[in-house]
């Protein structure tokens, strides 16, 4: 089982918004793979079938969920927050 990386980029107008109302620009990098069990690679070859074989289509069908999981995140926390 590889891992893939998937890189999620958000930046001027697509920016993220701090808790402290700020735009932050970020480039964030995801790490996936499928759980190495019977079940795992069931799963993943049912719901995503032959997209495991691109990054790119791959990236293209979780890339929302990413995002929405970012923008939940930053708003939670302030400017100061996300450097540390």
């Amino acid at each position: 089982m590889n891992t893939l990386k998937l890189e999620v980029s958000r930046s001027t107008i697509d920016s993220l918004i701090t808790k402290d109302r700020m735009r932050v620009d970020v480039v964030v990098a995801f790490f996936v793979r499928v759980k190495p069990s019977v079940e795992g690679i069931a799963t993943a070859a049912q719901t995503l079938g032959q997209r495991t074989l691109s990054p790119e289509d791959l990236r293209m069908l979780v890339e929302d969920k990413f995002v929405d999981a970012l923008r939940a995140t930053a708003a939670q926390m302030t400017m100061h927050e996300l450097q540390d």
